[in-house]
């Protein structure tokens, strides 16, 4: 049900995770299975249903940790590299905490049958949705958790290798006053 969809909303939000991120890994399980479902409208049709379910299967993974991941960079780094197996339909869920004017820069090394998607905090900015694009770069206008997901759409296991860099602008030179002569 539509209140389901709701808390499922409420419990991925308290990680710092959006649904949309959420409906990445269960879309891509269900569009594996029922390809025909593509760009039609189900969700109150009975195979609504077994959509509901993959998405329930996917919020449990992402509770449970085995689908979502948070990056901290090292103290001084301004670059971290996570890497995996992703199985057949399966999906996960990295965030960010990111700040407002950063210089992002985003490259996945991975099979084409990898999709990326990179959202910004409010999701109001999607850099990437879905994609087959592997790098992105971008100067950050929000401050927050940036999401990363990535999904396989192949049917076997494939590997990932996913890095972010985050530079902050350099500080604008001081400048240095002039010396005042003495008398």
């Amino acid at each position: 049900t539509s209140a389901e969809r709701d808390r499922w909303k409420v419990e991925v939000n308290n990680i710092n995770v959006g649904s949309r991120s959420l409906y990445d890994l269960g879309d891509n399980a269900f569009y594996l299975q029922f390809p025909e479902q593509r760009a039609k409208n189900f969700i109150e049709q009975p195979i609504g249903q077994v959509w509901h379910g993959f998405v329930s299967d996917k919020l449990n993974a992402i509770l449970a940790g085995s689908a979502f991941k948070k990056i901290v960079f090292d103290q001084g780094s301004t670059s971290q590299t996570v890497s995996g197996t992703l199985k057949k339909a399966d999906g996960k869920v990295f965030i960010a905490e990111l700040a407002k004017e950063q210089s992002m820069e985003v490259k996945l090394e991975a099979s084409s049958k990898v999709l990326l998607s990179v959202y910004s905090p409010s999701g109001k900015i999607k850099f990437l949705e879905d994609s087959t694009k592997r790098t992105v770069s971008a100067k950050l206008s929000e401050n927050g958790f940036y999401e990363f997901v990535v999904v396989s759409t192949a049917s076997e296991p494939v590997d990932y290798q996913l890095s972010i860099t985050a530079e902050s602008p350099a500080p604008a030179p001081t400048p240095t006053p002039e010396p005042t002569p003495t008398p």
